[in-house]
């Protein structure tokens, strides 16, 4: 059997069990059990209707590429969903790449490029966030949501705010996952908890710092209180006995036990509390949820540090200027303080940046010290080197010519005064000899050799 063989013989559990994520096995499921259902209108299981679809496939009585584009149709005329809202196009997009892969390895169905396409010009235009009418988060909305959430809720939020990691990160931080010593209290995001599948290092804030440690003071107790309907569901619906509490904690070390759904609603119900909650008529989403803490993260810490440092706290890798890298933590930290105070909520954000501003003073003030001390520096070396030059050449010319002997100025002028009189007196007596020796050679008179005739003239 070749591989092509193997993977068209995956049954839709052996497909579901082959994603290593649960988020992706229980996002999977969902997909493909919509997309089924709409197909079969039938309260059959999404297992029994997987099995059917592929016998189906496989036998020519359905036809991909039709079912998909039907399923587009379907979503958008708001059956998909029981509030009657339409599918927002990234959901859609989400729930189509469960669906192509169920299609590839159960059915054996691999999408053509012109397949693509075709689907591709029929998906609905525009994001969740442009299909969904958001509410502007300011530090006031903040603050009114937080008036009406538990110390464990308020935590969170914090902690979103601060950090700005996902809500699904945060939910599966460990307890040593942050380290609350240092300064600014760093998180660390394991691979496994992100949706890029590489580490993050971010921080919080003092002021999320503060909540944590005061939920962490009764964390242990919560889930203690609440062991039983955590780790009991399924007796408690058996035997309708609340009473038979189970006091033994579970083994749990998350810093905020939450299900992603109980976290949603909690927050929900603060922010109906607070009175801001609002729907958007079209996609049927909150206008407020918890996702958009880490927008507002992001737009907050812009404004105090650049934005590639930004990006790479929220662990976004295509935002990078070139291959993705990877600055020092204690970097990173230099740059969060920087921007820590637009993340503060209850906090006046003014005395930190006047702090901040005069730390910038102190430091530009240290590096001009520090660059005219080692202009200091470099100055006393020239004068050892100076001060080693002339002790050479002082032991060279009293190698050569002596020791000199110890003299006042005033002999050294005298001397110096003799020696140009000694001098200009040689000169003097050099030109009058000279004028002697002229005068002696034009008083003598000239001698004119005989003149003698040539040898031949003689010899006639």
């Amino acid at each position: 059997m070749n591989v092509e063989e193997e993977i068209n013989t995956y049954t839709f559990s052996q497909w579901l069990q082959s994603r290593k994520s649960s988020n992706t096995r229980s996002l999977y499921s969902a997909s493909v059990g919509s997309f089924l259902h709409s197909i079969y209108q039938t309260d059959e299981t999404t297992e029994k209707l997987a099995a059917r679809y592929v016998k189906d496939v496989k036998k020519d009585k359905r036809k991909t590429l039709n079912d998909l584009l039907d399923f587009i149709t379907f979503t958008q005329s708001g059956k998909a969903r029981k509030d009657g809202k339409v599918v927002p196009p990234n959901s859609l997009s989400v729930y189509f790449t469960g669906i192509i892969s169920f299609l590839f390895y159960c059915c054996g169905e691999e999408l053509s490029p012109r397949a693509r396409r075709v689907l591709q010009d029929s998906m609905p235009r525009g994001g969740r966030f442009s299909r969904t009418k958001e509410a502007d988060i300011t530090r006031e909305t903040i603050r009114a949501i937080l008036l009406h959430c538990d110390l464990r809720l308020k935590s969170l939020v914090l902690f979103l705010v601060s950090s700005g990691v996902r809500i699904s990160e945060a939910l599966k931080l460990k307890l040593d996952d942050i380290t609350l010593d240092a300064k600014p209290p760093l998180v660390f995001v394991r691979a496994d908890g992100t949706k890029e599948g590489e580490p993050t290092v971010t921080f919080i804030s003092d002021e999320a710092k503060a909540a944590l440690q005061e939920w962490l003071k009764i964390r242990e107790t919560y889930i203690r209180e609440n062991a039983y309907r955590v780790n009991n569901v399924k007796e408690y619906r058996k035997t309708h006995r609340p009473w038979r509490k189970v006091v033994t904690p579970p083994s749990e070390d998350s810093v905020f036990p939450y299900s992603y759904p109980s976290a949603t609603i909690a927050f929900s119900k603060a922010v109906k509390a607070a009175g801001l909650y609002a729907k958007d008529k079209t996609t049927g989403r909150a206008s407020i949820h918890l996702h958009a803490f880490r927008k507002y993260f992001l737009s907050q810490i812009k404004t105090k540090i650049p934005s590639e440092i930004a990006e790479a706290l929220v662990g976004h890798q295509g935002y990078l200027s070139g291959s993705y890298r990877r600055y020092p933590t204690s970097q990173l930290a230099e740059f969060y303080k920087k921007g820590e105070g637009a993340l503060l909520v209850f906090q006046d954000s003014a005395p930190l940046e006047e702090l901040d501003t005069r730390n910038r003073q102190f430091d530009e003030v240290a590096r001009r010290n520090q660059a005219l001390d080692a202009e200091l520096q470099n100055l006393k070396a020239k004068n050892e080197s100076l001060q080693a030059t002339i002790a050479k050449w002082d032991a060279y010319f009293t190698e050569k010519f002596g020791k000199p002997t110890a003299q006042t100025a005033d002999e050294m002028a005298h001397n110096l005064v003799v020696e140009k009189l000694a001098q200009r007196a040689a000169e003097a007596q050099a030109e009058e000899d000279l004028a002697d020796f002229n005068r002696i050679i034009a008083q003598s008179p000239a001698v004119v050799p005989e003149p003698t005739a040539p040898k031949s003239k003689q010899r006639a």
